[in-house]
């Protein structure tokens, strides 16, 4: 039998083969009070939908995004942003005449964008990079940014990731297959406008 199982304080995920399962479930008992709750649904923020039939899997976090929308006082836009973060926005450091703003709110924004990134939104993870190079000394032009990429996820709420058992096509047209490995990567050049570093970036997927 073979299971895998994820667990985060005293919620945890069980996948596996049928066996798998009722051999961990069956251990687990025997030290501890555990309720099964059958097939997920959501999990540590995160929602899952299956479509049994189309062989997919796709997690999203719709509700977490609206309630961070609500936390923040963020509302939708009426003309949406294309992107997190447009490609010629450059965050600098505050200088001494910039306005700032709270920094703990500043940090209480980014934190919670950072745990949407890592969860099912890689789509603003390059952005939140961004918005963290300024935890420290904030202004109110970092401020605004991260409101706006907020409000972009509020705006794509339902987005996520799927998972597929079957064939699947990249964006540029390559397809993908089951049990294959990926790789991609990118970089700019010179992009950073202080140090002129780059950034570089990439994805694995199995």
């Amino acid at each position: 039998p073979v299971c895998a199982v994820a667990s985060f304080v005293d919620d945890g995920l069980v996948a596996g083969t049928a066996a798998g399962i009722a051999d961990y479930r069956q251990r687990i008992k025997k030290d501890f009070g555990v309720r099964d709750y059958g097939l997920p649904t959501d999990f540590v923020g995160m929602e899952i939908d299956y479509d049994q039939r189309k062989g997919r899997c796709t997690i999203s976090q719709s509700k977490y995004i609206n309630k961070m929308a609500q936390r923040y006082n963020v509302l939708p836009s009426s003309k949406h942003r294309p992107v997190p973060m447009m490609y010629d926005e450059r965050l600098v450091p505050s200088t001494p005449d910039d306005p700032r703003c709270d920094p703990t709110l500043y940090r209480s924004i980014v934190g919670a964008l950072h745990f949407s990134a890592h969860s099912c939104r890689p789509d603003i993870c390059n952005a939140v990079r961004e918005l963290s190079k300024h935890l420290v000394d904030p202004c109110m032009k970092h401020y605004d940014e991260a409101r706006k990429v907020l409000r972009y996820c509020l705006d794509t709420h339902k987005l996520g990731i799927t998972y597929s058992r079957f064939s699947t096509r990249a964006p540029n047209g390559d397809i993908l297959h089951p049990g294959v490995l990926y790789a991609f990567s990118d970089a700019s050049y010179a992009e950073c406008v202080t140090t002129r570093r780059s950034t570089s970036g990439f994805i694995v997927m199995l």
